[in-house]
């Protein structure tokens, strides 16, 4: 994804105390994001993995509210058979520490709320690094060749851990490569 605050116009603090960043999206930035989310969903074989959570900030944010409904929009028309819903962020970021599984399902975000939620999300089985994830260039809509970057989760960060279980994560870190190698085979060359 390329919008949203980390591609928005700044201004850097000029001496005067005051910064501005701005968090831009499109309706079509968002529908392809949307779209992806509802592919994916729909390779799920669970019920409870198949599902959409769209993440957001609406009740204070114009690019949330246009991220929702555009979300709406697209999981309405062109993916009635997936179950779909929306949370603001920081009530999600709530139901991550108490009960991760109430977000179960693929979860769209913005890439801030998505770069904060993720890094939260890493840490449940212990350190960043140890689960699985993928960065996907196309739609996996079974026809198109899909490139992609799969990796742990913000690669390796071992070195936070303390010694006495550096050990035991380094295994974990690899079973977590092993884990995203295996998305690459089923998201880049699925007839494979």
């Amino acid at each position: 994804m390329t919008g949203g605050i980390y591609f928005g116009d700044r201004v850097e603090d000029n001496g005067d105390g005051k910064a501005l960043d701005t968090e831009p999206y499109s309706k079509q930035e968002i529908e392809r994001v949307a779209r992806l989310a509802g592919y994916l969903a729909r390779q799920e074989k669970t019920p409870e993995m198949r599902r959409v959570w769209s993440l957001d900030k609406a009740n204070v944010l114009a690019t949330s509210r246009l991220w929702r409904k555009t979300v709406t929009d697209i999981m309405e028309k062109e993916f009635p058979d997936i179950p779909f819903g929306h949370h603001l962020i920081d009530s999600a970021a709530m139901l991550m520490v108490q009960n991760p599984r109430q977000l179960n399902g693929i979860i769209v975000t913005s890439n801030l709320f998505g770069d904060i939620i993720s890094d939260e999300a890493s840490v449940i089985p212990g350190s960043l690094g140890l689960l699985p994830s993928a960065s996907l260039g196309a739609i996996p809509d079974g026809k198109t060749k899909v490139n992609g970057i799969y990796e742990p989760i913000h690669g390796e960060h071992l070195h936070y851990l303390r010694f006495g279980f550096y050990l035991r994560a380094k295994v974990l870190h690899r079973i977590s490569q092993a884990k995203a190698s295996s998305i690459l085979l089923l998201r880049s060359y699925p007839s494979a």
